[in-house]
């Protein structure tokens, strides 16, 4: 509990580049047709998604979520 703790009280910083990560991971083999596993993409973040320069990428993710996630894998 110390751990959890101790890691909650630090503040945000740095960037959270969703989309691109989500990208590759919808990509990969794994969340492909005919594998034989469904895929379970679970995201826990200290902030909203942002683009490389730090801008937010909301859109983008909401866009990504729409168009590349698959129900059925």
């Amino acid at each position: 509990i110390n751990q959890v703790q101790s890691m909650f009280s630090e503040k945000p910083s740095g960037y959270t580049p969703l989309v691109p990560v989500m990208e590759g991971i919808f990509q990969s083999r794994t969340a492909r047709n005919g594998h034989d596993k469904k895929l379970l993409l679970l995201i826990a973040t200290d902030g909203a998604p942002t683009d490389d320069e730090g801008e937010e990428a909301i859109d983008q993710l909401r866009e990504l979520i729409k168009t590349k996630r698959n129900p059925d894998n």
